[in-house]
C-alpha cells in the first residue's frame, strides 16, 4: 500500500527517520528505477539547503509500486522564504525547492516588476506529485511527477489582485504575453526540462518544469 500521509512527529525527527530508512535501504523501487534520483533526494536533504518552515514540512518517504516515490520529500504551501503562496500544497522531492526558489527570486518577481509594474503573491499550482507516465499516455515512459520531481503552473498571481494565466496570456495582452515568455524562457537553467504552450498541445495552458538527468553528464537541458 502506498504511504502517503505525514507523520504526526517534529520535523527534526521526520528528517531523522527519513535519512535513516534511506541509508538502510529499507525502500525498495524497481530495478528502473535510476540510482541517481535517491541519491539526488539525500544529498539535498543532508546539505541543509531546505529548511524546514511553517510552509515547507518533511514528509514519509512515498512508496508506489514501481519506480513511483520518493525518498525525501516535502509538502510545500509557499517558495521563496514563504512570500509566494502555492493555491494547493505541493509534494516534491528536495532538489526542487532551491530551483524554484531560485526562479521565484530571481526570474520571476523581476520580470513581474517590470512587465506587470506589481509583485507575485502567489502561483497556482496544476500538479506536482502524482504516479503517472508521460501526458497520461499508455506505455509512455514514467514522468517526473512520479518522482517529485516536477511542478505543473498554470497562473500567477500579483499583488494588486491580477491572475495572468499562462492559458489566455501566452498570446494575450502585451505586458502579460511579455512576462511569461521571460519566465518560461529563463526557467531553463534553474530547471533542466521546461514545456510551455509552444512545446505541445499537453501543456497550453500551463508551464510544466522538472530536474530529470539529461546528458551524458546529467546537466542537458530540453526547454521548449
Amino acid at each position: 500500500m502506498p504511504i502517503r500521509h505525514p507523520w504526526r512527529l517534529s520535523a527534526a525527527l521526520l528528517t531523522a527517520l527519513a535519512l535513516t530508512a534511506c541509508a538502510a535501504g529499507m525502500m525498495a523501487f524497481d530495478d528502473s528505477r535510476e540510482e541517481w534520483r535517491s541519491q539526488a533526494d539525500r544529498t539535498c536533504r543532508t546539505s541543509g539547503r531546505v529548511t524546514p518552515s511553517p510552509f515547507v514540512t518533511p514528509m514519509e518517504p512515498i512508496f508506489e509500486e514501481g519506480e513511483c516515490g520518493a525518498d525525501a520529500p516535502y509538502k510545500v504551501t509557499a517558495a521563496a522564504d514563504g512570500s509566494v503562496a502555492f493555491s494547493v500544497p505541493a509534494t516534491l522531492a528536495c532538489p526542487m525547492l532551491p530551483a524554484l526558489d531560485r526562479w521565484l527570486q530571481t526570474v520571476v518577481q523581476p520580470a513581474a516588476g517590470e512587465n506587470l509594474d506589481s509583485k507575485i503573491v502567489s502561483v497556482d499550482v496544476a500538479a506536482s506529485y502524482v504516479c503517472r507516465t508521460r501526458n497520461n499516455k499508455p506505455g509512455a515512459k514514467v514522468s517526473e511527477h512520479a518522482y517529485a520531481n516536477a511542478i505543473d503552473i498554470s497562473a500567477f498571481r500579483t499583488a494588486d489582485g491580477r491572475r495572468v494565466t499562462v492559458a489566455d496570456g501566452w498570446k494575450g495582452a502585451p505586458q502579460e504575453a511579455a512576462f511569461l515568455k521571460t519566465v518560461h524562457d529563463k526557467a531553463c537553467g534553474p530547471f533542466n526540462t521546461v514545456i510551455g504552450p509552444d512545446g505541445d498541445r499537453h501543456h497550453q495552458d500551463h508551464f510544466h518544469l522538472d530536474l530529470a538527468r539529461r546528458g551524458r553528464n546529467g546537466d542537458g537541458k530540453f526547454c521548449q
